[in-house]
């Protein structure tokens, strides 16, 4: 969607400016030996897809979470009853 399509951007955005993104989880990306935006941009243009779904790897733009219910539950969408 959307909302994913931009934080993907504003990551990468960061990344080539060798900045860490707002809401990322800062403690976890290191930038080893890309530690410049010289190097970022280089590494970029060595492979932009590759770099693109590293960034995503390392900085998730869409995020998910699931949880269980206590007991058995019945929910109706487009119409049709799951259980």
């Amino acid at each position: 969607g959307i909302g994913g399509t931009c934080a993907a951007c504003e990551s990468l955005g960061c990344f080539l400016q060798v900045k860490i993104p707002p809401e990322s989880a800062a403690k976890h990306i290191q930038w080893g030996k890309y530690n410049t935006s010289e190097k970022m941009v280089a590494k970029y243009k060595e492979d932009p897809e590759k770099y693109i779904k590293e960034t995503c790897r390392l900085d998730p733009p869409v995020t998910s979470a699931t949880a269980s219910l206590k007991e058995h539950t019945f929910v109706t969408m487009a119409g049709k009853e799951f259980s």
